[in-house]
């Protein structure tokens, strides 16, 4: 193994091993309890409940990474869709030291997860997980190590992509915010400049490491400029006409995947009627409490219900 790749395994690992607070612990132990145990490879923590100060209004956003979608308790239907079209979330409330935590976890299986990491279509898995995430469990050291590859590998496809995309002269800084701009681009979400800007922030002297790791890796020839810390990239016009010409593509192609994700959580996002209600009830104080059989059948129960919190001034 080449030093440059030992060296962006090493940093990930120290990453992913850090120390997670009760309220993760709380929500993974609640997802493990919904699973057969033995067939769940990890299950990863990202997101801004790393790096923001810890609140009441939180919802941690974990990824479980298993080996068939079966495994995380869910049905066949679900399942099968969740082979096509990846992931399946769920919403879990656990109560613990007179707290509620509140967790959104999407299901992958470790195929998907490391396919996704390597050559994913989309940022959905090589754009979130470039940035600093912990492995809150982990079966075994083998499923460990395998987390680590495929987050070194989501690293490297952060940079193939996107650095073409940009100027041939960058600091980490600059490639990072503006890397992240374009990945959220690809997706049906919300963020943009400022969420770059919020994440560069909290992790800048990881993420830089990150870009110094990966560079040699590439196969793009790098050249380190100056004392600023920037560095010069070569990389052939042809390649670069490629990059901006699927990226073209990926932005439209990305954000209707999104869509037909969003489009498949009618049927397979369990405890999204709850998650929707804490939602709404954070944001505009209108609290109201769904029936089991909206529940269970949010389609038809759903509507009596957005009726209702409509006329108490929910949604606006």
């Amino acid at each position: 193994m080449s030093a440059p790749r030992q060296a962006l395994l090493d940093e990930i690992a120290a990453a992913a091993g850090r120390p997670l607070d009760w309220r993760v612990d709380a929500a993974v132990q609640a997802v493990l309890r919904r699973c057969d145990a033995d067939r769940v490879q990890a299950v990863l923590v990202y997101g801004s409940a790393l790096w923001q100060p810890p609140g009441a209004d939180d919802v941690l956003d974990l990824y479980l990474v298993v080996d068939d979608p079966r495994a995380a308790g869910q049905g066949p239907v679900a399942a099968a869709l969740n082979r096509v079209l990846p992931p399946n979330v769920i919403y879990l409330e656990t109560p613990a030291d007179d707290a509620t935590v509140r967790a959104k976890c999407a299901i992958v299986s470790g195929r998907q997860f490391d396919r996704g990491a390597r050559r994913g279509a989309t940022p959905l898995i090589w754009g979130r997980f470039a940035q600093p995430c912990r492995i809150a469990h982990a079966r075994d050291a083998a499923a460990r190590e395998a987390v680590h590859a495929a987050l070194a590998e989501a690293v490297l496809t952060f940079h193939r992509r996107l650095l073409p995309l940009l100027p041939a002269r960058l600091t980490p800084e600059v490639f990072w915010r503006r890397a992240l701009v374009e990945s959220y681009a690809r997706e049906l979400r919300p963020e943009g400049a400022t969420r770059a800007g919020q994440l560069w922030d909290a992790y800048g002297d990881a993420l830089a490491r990150r870009t110094w790791q990966a560079l040699p890796l590439t196969g793009f020839p790098v050249e380190v400029e100056g004392d600023d810390g920037a560095f010069g990239v070569r990389i052939a016009r042809r390649g670069r006409v490629w990059a901006r010409a699927t990226g073209a593509l990926a932005r439209p192609g990305g954000k209707l995947l999104s869509l037909l994700r969003a489009m498949k959580a009618a049927f397979t996002f369990e405890g999204g009627v709850d998650y929707v209600c804490w939602k709404i009830a954070r944001h505009s104080g209108v609290a109201v409490r769904p029936t089991p059989f909206q529940r269970r059948h949010p389609l038809i129960g759903g509507w009596p219900l957005l009726w209702r919190i409509y006329r108490q001034g929910g949604l606006r």
